[in-house]
């Protein structure tokens, strides 16, 4: 999944985002079809996602960061 910039079909404002169909691979539950046909992701169900795997990375880092005091103490 690369983030992307494109221009809205109805406004012509820039926005950025997922390209749906790359996105629906990893997140399909995410992904929805709108009445007009379009691929739509839903943003806000998607924060939970990420602060998740913020919170995982954020404990590797910590593991790591241990490791190397205990690596350089020794």
């Amino acid at each position: 999944m690369n983030p992307v910039s494109y221009n809205l079909i109805e406004t012509k404002q820039k926005a950025n985002g997922f390209i749906a169909q790359e996105f629906e691979k990893v997140y399909p539950n995410l992904v929805k079809n709108s009445e007009m046909g379009y691929k739509t992701i839903n943003y806000i169900e998607l924060i939970p996602v990420l602060v998740s795997k913020i919170q995982s990375l954020d404990a590797e880092i910590e593991a790591l960061k241990n490791e190397i005091y205990i690596l350089k103490n020794k």
